[in-house]
C-alpha cells in the first residue's frame, strides 16, 4: 500500500510581501485610530458603524472588530492565493489601500486638530 506524500510549495515571495504590507497597513489604521480616539475623542470618526461601536463597547470593542476583520481578510486572501491568484492580488491591493487610507486619514485628522 503506497501513501502519497503531500508536498507543499512555499508561499511565493510576492504573496507574502503583499500580505505583510496589507496587515501592517491595517494595523497602522487600528493603532492610529486607537491613539486618535483617545487624544481627540470619537466625534471626528466618519464611519458610523465604528463610531456607534465605540460608544457602545469602547475602544476594546472597536479593536476586537478590527482584529477580527484583519484575521478574516488574511484567511480569505490565503485561500485565494493558490486557487485564484488574480482575485488574491485584487483583494490584497484593496486591503492594503484601505489600511493606508485609514492610516492617512487618522493621522491627518489628529495632526490637524492638535496642531
Amino acid at each position: 500500500m503506497s501513501h502519497a506524500i503531500a508536498t507543499h510549495e512555499p508561499i511565493p515571495r510576492l504573496v507574502r510581501l503583499l500580505l505583510l504590507m496589507a496587515v501592517v497597513a491595517q494595523l497602522g489604521d487600528a493603532i492610529t485610530f486607537a491613539l486618535g480616539s483617545q487624544m481627540i475623542g470619537i466625534g471626528q470618526e466618519s464611519n458610523g458603524l465604528i463610531a456607534s461601536l465605540y460608544r457602545h463597547a469602547g475602544l476594546s470593542g472597536v479593536l476586537l472588530l478590527k482584529g477580527w476583520a484583519i484575521l478574516m481578510t488574511v484567511s480569505v486572501l490565503m485561500l485565494l492565493a493558490r486557487r485564484l491568484p488574480r482575485a488574491f492580488m485584487i483583494g490584497a491591493v484593496v486591503a492594503l489601500g484601505l489600511g493606508l487610507l485609514g492610516l492617512l486619514s487618522n493621522t491627518t485628522t489628529v495632526a490637524a486638530l492638535i496642531g
